[in-house]
C-alpha cells in the first residue's frame, strides 16, 4: 500500500470559499485611519491586499469594513467620491464637526449615499463645544435627552416628514452623540428611536438595546444607544468615559 502524500498548493489555489475564510482570519482587527488616508495601501491584513491583484480584488473590501474612518465634516464630500463602490463595505465611522459648524449640506451627501447602499453599523458624531465655559453650562439639553420634551411634542414630530437623510439610515446598531448636534437635533432623535425600534423588534421578542447617558460636569453631553448593549439610563457607561476626556481635554477619573 503506498503512503499517503499531501500535494503542496498556494493561497490561490484553495477554493475561494476556503481564501475568504482565511482573509476573515487575517483582517481581525480594527484599524484606524483618517479620512485623506483612504487611498493608501491597507496597513491590517499584513499588506495581504498588496500581494497581487487577484488578492487585492478579493480581499480589498475587507480592509473597508474593519476600518474605523475618523472623518471631519467638511471632507465628507470628497470622503464619497474616493470610496466609490467601496462605500457600501464600510462598517464604522466617526465625524467630527467644526465649530462653527456647517453641518447640514455636507453630511446630507453621505447619509444619502449609506441610504442607498451603505452598510454602517457604528456612527460616532462629534460635535463642537463653545469654548466659552459659561455658555457650555447654560446650553440645554437636547429634547432627545430624557425628559426634555413632552410626550406630546416627542409625538408631533414623529409625525413630521424627516428633512435629514441622517434619520433615515436603517443599518446602525450604535449610535454615539458627543457634544449638542443643535442644528441636527431633530434627525438625531428619529435615528435614536430607529436604533432603539430596531433593538425592539429582534426576533426572540427581548429588547436587546440599551442607552447610557452622561453629563459632565463642564456641560458636555454624551449619549450612547446601541443594539449590543443591555440597560438603560442606569447602565455602566464605563467604556465610554475615555471618549468623554479626550472631549475636554481632561482626564476622566
Amino acid at each position: 500500500m503506498s503512503a499517503f502524500t499531501m500535494t503542496p498548493t498556494s493561497l490561490l489555489g484553495l477554493p475561494l470559499e476556503l481564501r475568504h475564510q482565511i482573509y476573515g482570519h487575517i483582517f481581525h482587527e480594527q484599524c484606524q485611519q483618517e479620512q485623506s488616508s483612504i487611498n493608501k495601501d491597507c496597513i491590517c491584513g499584513a499588506r495581504l491586499s498588496c500581494t497581487n491583484r487577484q488578492l487585492r480584488t478579493e480581499s480589498r473590501h475587507l480592509y473597508f469594513s474593519h476600518t474605523r474612518f475618523n472623518l471631519q465634516a467638511n471632507n465628507v464630500k470628497g470622503f464619497v467620491k474616493d470610496m466609490g463602490g467601496y462605500i457600501e463595505h464600510i462598517k464604522d465611522l466617526s465625524i467630527t464637526f467644526a465649530d462653527p459648524p456647517i453641518i447640514e449640506a455636507p453630511l446630507e451627501s453621505l447619509c444619502a449615499t449609506l441610504l442607498d447602499k451603505g452598510t454602517v453599523q457604528q456612527l460616532k458624531l462629534v460635535f463642537p463645544r463653545s469654548s466659552e465655559p459659561r455658555l457650555r453650562r447654560n446650553l440645554p439639553r437636547p429634547f432627545y435627552w430624557p425628559g426634555v420634551a413632552s410626550e406630546a411634542e416627542m409625538y408631533d414630530l414623529e409625525l413630521r416628514p424627516s428633512r435629514h437623510s441622517l434619520a433615515e439610515i436603517k443599518t446602525l446598531r450604535t449610535l454615539i452623540i458627543l457634544g449638542h448636534p443643535l442644528q441636527l437635533e431633530e434627525s438625531v432623535f428619529r435615528l435614536i428611536n430607529n436604533v432603539a425600534n430596531a433593538g425592539v423588534r429582534r426576533e426572540d421578542g427581548q429588547r436587546h438595546c440599551g442607552r447610557c447617558m452622561i453629563e459632565s460636569h463642564e456641560g458636555t453631553l454624551l449619549y450612547v444607544i446601541g443594539m449590543d448593549l443591555v440597560g438603560d439610563a442606569s447602565m455602566d457607561c464605563s467604556p465610554f468615559l475615555d471618549l468623554l476626556g479626550s472631549f475636554e481635554g481632561r482626564p476622566v477619573t
